[in-house]
């Protein structure tokens, strides 16, 4: 029987623990059969005492607000971490944006930059030609 059964793992304070502990105790159950009587209420102790039922209720009331505690404090957390999730995009997109215009900064820089340079301009050729027409010694010489 036990080969048919998967574990749950359920998050709570020491202070909810310590009471699911103490609730299962007074009921003599283990903490996960108390759990499950609980959530899914199968009662194999099946007295008709009604004082035994109306502290099975209590404790399933008592139980019932430690998980929607827990839920309320997960959805908490999910909000938190979808803000967080939201401001990293923004953050993102504000860096590739400012990139962007630093790339385009750059490239206007570089082609202002190639038409002041000298080498760059007409003016080289009219210098290759004039050391074309020259021959080795007039070179030599600079004449």
């Amino acid at each position: 029987m036990s080969d048919n059964r998967v574990q749950i793992i359920v998050r709570a304070t020491k202070e909810e623990k310590e009471k699911l502990k103490e609730i299962a105790k007074s009921k003599k159950k283990s903490m996960n059969q108390l759990i499950l009587d609980s959530v899914i209420n199968i009662d194999n102790d099946s007295t008709d005492d009604s004082a035994e039922n109306i502290k099975d209720s209590s404790v399933d009331s008592t139980i019932i607000n430690v998980f929607k505690d827990q839920l309320e404090s997960k959805d908490k957390q999910i909000d938190k971490l979808q803000n967080l999730l939201d401001q990293q995009q923004q953050l993102s997109l504000q860096t590739n944006k400012h990139i962007e215009q630093l790339q385009f900064q750059l490239s206007n820089e570089t082609t202002e930059h190639s038409t002041n340079n000298p080498l760059i301009n007409d003016n080289f050729e009219n210098t290759s030609e004039d050391f074309q027409k020259k021959g080795f010694l007039g070179r030599f010489f600079k004449k």
